[in-house]
């Protein structure tokens, strides 16, 4: 009996599908059955609409310039009798039937809201401007909707048929949550007396659900993939300011849905969603993590990477991997668990961590991943940045897209196949580590020089980036792979395809043979990796990687001569020795920026007499030119203020990544 109390009372749900609505009745019913008992009348809680689309009575009043007022003596009224709807126990099919009739009063006492509410939805939807006529709902009770119509002259009359008709349309189904479930938004304040009639009766503070659960779709709201025109449901999402954090970047439903969601929630309520693994680090749900990280107090975070075996992803029929994320809405800094899973069962010991909201903040302020690591891994790199030892790679040099694109600079006639016709286009496969090598996959692009360049005239534009040194990083790289930043030198007269992400000199503070050393580094892959969440190595993700700063860019006007004369000898602790007293406190000296640019010089001269390797072979340096490479990143450590067995333990972590 209790089960079906809950039943009643407790639980609500929306969908866009009948059928969906339907079939979760009979899963309830299943659930509470009590022999010899009816069903529960369930429609006052289980609802079919919208859930993304609709308006607030606040709205209301704010579009209308304050001139529509609610009429809160008929609202509190409808609330009293659903409340009465939920206290009947149902028990005998009489009190159905009594719980039934009561509910289609209340239907009754709130459509005229709902006709209200629907007209200043369907401004977004191609109907015309209707706050004339919403404006006149002050004037006439809105209990009803047949009162509201008498009250409207003939035209009017039809712009309502016409907003009705677009409001039940199949896939829109306006759903207004504070005139479908009015007694969870509106709530009659202690010690107040039914017979009072004024807004102060009205507790909003405590208004909203105290538990939101979700499976959202994860579909994207692009018309390309969709092959439907979506301006007008995307102008009212971009128009809508609950779901300003979510944009950015391609719309996907399932931000949307969090943002709803939030609303829905009363203050301090609990939110619990499974949605893409993308949400915990992409820059396109950086919104919707910020909001999170900041108007919340996460208390669990569960990923699921794996997507490829398909008896151990959570969604069997979607390749897909995902999170569980879990949070109550309050503000509050308090500490909550991340933990990543190998299959699709939560299990107890999983890898996890205990991290902080301003943690997060601290390792990446502006994309704020939450991220899915060891504890010593997060503790150190948050140590890192707390120190002011290093400072971030986007503070020294900006990073661009390779300039070719292959499809619309095809459909523009300036790429072509044949080898006559131009310089060959670098993709992101001729990228290896330090230098640029014959492409291992792919087939190769050329580019009509002339014709590419003709219009571009500007001297700063990105077409002309080709005249001058660059560092390349491939835009893609897979989160298995032997490295996930990858850069070489790209010497002038060279084109990029947008396969490729790149740093000109001529934006870069720092010389180039530095920020090359610093993408190469140990020190940089394993930072990238903890907040990576897919294949893309994407600028702003580049820009938050640690770097050191130095007290000038210009080289020292001779160079430290113990250094090289210790590399000549292979006496590589020697070298270190050297340099390691200029890596004490930043910024650094330019003789230890010389000292990196000596080490990478030896790296590239190694590497260029090697000639043609096998793909297999391009996953590490020549062997000679390894020890260049172990001293690069010793320096780097030391410059973040680790010490010798503290870079040891990161280099073996960072092979258990891999």
């Amino acid at each position: 009996m209790l089960k079906r109390h809950v039943l009643k009372r407790c639980i609500y749900g929306v969908d866009l599908n009948p059928m969906a609505v339907e079939l979760a009745k009979v899963s309830l019913w299943l659930d509470a059955f009590t022999l010899g008992a009816p069903l529960n009348f369930l429609d006052h809680h289980l609802r079919c609409g919208n859930s993304l689309i609709g308006a607030t009575f606040a709205e209301l009043e704010k579009e209308t310039a304050g001139m529509f007022r609610l009429d809160y003596r008929s609202l509190l009224q409808a609330i009293k009798n659903v409340l009465l709807v939920s206290r009947i126990a149902d028990a005998t099919a009489a009190e159905v039937a009594d719980s039934m009739r009561q509910y289609t009063e209340v239907r009754r006492q709130l459509s005229g809201y709902k006709v209200v509410l629907d007209l200043l939805v369907a401004r977004h939807f191609g109907v015309p401007d209707v706050v004339e006529l919403v404006r006149h709902g002050q004037h006439i009770d809105l209990e009803d909707r047949e009162r509201f119509l008498r009250s409207l002259d003939d035209c009017e009359r039809a712009d309502v048929a016409a907003v009705e008709t677009l409001a039940s349309r199949p896939d829109l189904q306006f759903f207004h949550w504070e005139a479908e479930f009015p007694e969870v938004f509106f709530g009659l304040r202690p010690g107040t007396q039914d017979h009072l009639e004024h807004k102060d009766r009205i507790q909003l503070g405590s208004a909203g659900f105290d538990c939101v659960v979700g499976n959202p779709p994860y579909d994207v709201l692009a018309e390309k993939e969709l092959a439907t025109d979506l301006e007008e449901l995307l102008g009212f999402f971009n128009g809508a300011s609950i779901y300003q954090p979510a944009r950015g970047g391609k719309q996907n439903l399932y931000k949307l849905f969090i943002c709803r969601d939030i609303q829905a929630l009363r203050q301090a309520g609990r939110l619990g969603h499974i949605v893409p693994m993308p949400l915990l680090g992409d820059e396109q749900a950086a919104g919707i993590r910020k909001m999170l990280l900041t108007n919340f107090s996460l208390a669990a975070v569960e990923a699921f990477p794996q997507k490829d075996d398909l008896r151990n992803r959570v969604f069997e029929d979607a390749k897909l991997s995902t999170c569980v994320f879990i949070a109550t809405k309050k503000d509050e800094d308090a500490p909550f668990r991340s933990r990543v899973h190998p299959g699709k069962i939560i299990e107890p010991g999983s890898p996890s961590l205990i991290v902080r909201r301003s943690e997060v903040k601290l390792y990446d302020p502006e994309n704020q991943p939450i991220v899915a690591c060891s504890q010593e891994d997060w503790d150190l790199a948050v140590r890192i940045m707390a120190t002011g030892r290093m400072r971030r790679l986007g503070e020294f040099c900006t990073a661009y897209q390779g300039e070719v694109n292959e499809t619309t600079d095809g459909k523009k006639g300036n790429v072509s196949y044949d080898p006559k016709d131009g310089p060959q286009v670098l993709r992101g496969s001729n990228i290896c580590l330090y230098m640029l090598r014959p492409a291992s996959q792919g087939e190769a692009m050329y580019l009509r020089k002339d014709r590419y360049l003709d219009g571009k005239q500007r001297p700063d534009a990105k077409a002309w980036h080709h005249r001058q040194l660059r560092v390349g990083i491939q835009e893609s790289c897979p989160q298995n792979n032997f490295r996930r930043i990858i850069a070489s030198l790209i010497p002038s007269g060279e084109f990029c395809n947008h396969k490729i992400n790149y740093f000109p000199q001529s934006d870069s503070e720092l010389p180039l043979i530095v920020v090359l050393a610093i993408l190469n580094s140990k020190l940089t892959d394993w930072y990238f990796r903890l907040g990576s969440t897919n294949a893309s190595v994407s600028h702003y993700q580049l820009y938050n990687l640690p770097a050191p700063a130095f007290s000038s860019t210009k080289p020292p006007g001779s160079e430290l001569p113990t250094f090289p004369a210790a590399l000549e000898r292979q006496e590589w602790n020697q070298a270190f020795a050297v340099i390691e007293p200029m890596l004490a406190q930043p910024p650094f000296p330019p003789s230890a920026m010389h000292c990196m640019t000596r080490l990478v010089d030896e790296i590239i001269r190694i590497e260029s007499v090697r000639g043609h390797i096998a793909r297999s072979e391009r996953s590490a340096l020549a062997p000679e030119a390894q020890p260049f490479q172990d001293l690069i990143n010793r320096i780097l450590y030391r410059m973040a203020g680790l010490t010798d067995a503290e870079a040891a333990d990161l280099e073996r972590r960072l092979a258990v990544m891999l």
